[in-house]
């Protein structure tokens, strides 16, 4: 999962020692974080680092905080990420506002409004209509 706030990447890793298909015992239990920062990008926290088998209360406890700790992240990094794309959805609306209207513009634009009707260019209809437009 990557987004603003950082990556959760590697997941849950353990080492088992075992030669046969079957793995009766884990040797660790790692939480591996990948996060935005260049001198430092990976930081492993560690559950376990000894030999247990998958059945005892070492390694449940172990792999439930490890799960648990893993959820919180995850919800901490959807948290940051939901924050960011709502600061960018409130950034866009304002900027779609149009600019508050400089009272010396639009005296100005109004004046020239009034020369263009008083040159015959336009009517005094078409003034009245420009004017009311610039003033709302």
């Amino acid at each position: 999962m990557f987004g603003g706030a950082g990556a959760v990447v590697g997941g849950l890793t353990g080492k088992s020692n075992s030669n046969s298909i079957s793995v009766n015992y884990i040797t660790q239990i790692d939480l591996k974080i990948i996060v935005k920062d260049t001198n430092n990008p990976v930081h492993i926290i560690r559950f376990l680092q000894t030999a247990t088998g998958k059945q005892s209360y070492l390694y449940k406890n172990a792999i439930e905080k490890a799960m648990k700790c893993h959820a919180i992240i995850n919800v901490l990094i959807s948290q940051a990420n939901e924050k960011d794309n709502a600061s960018t959805i409130e950034i866009k609306e304002i900027a779609k506002e149009p600019p508050p209207k400089n009272n010396i513009m639009v005296s100005a634009e109004i004046y020239k409004l009034l020369e263009l009707m008083n040159q015959g260019i336009i009517t005094e209809k078409e003034f009245e209509a420009q004017k009311k437009k610039l003033l709302a």
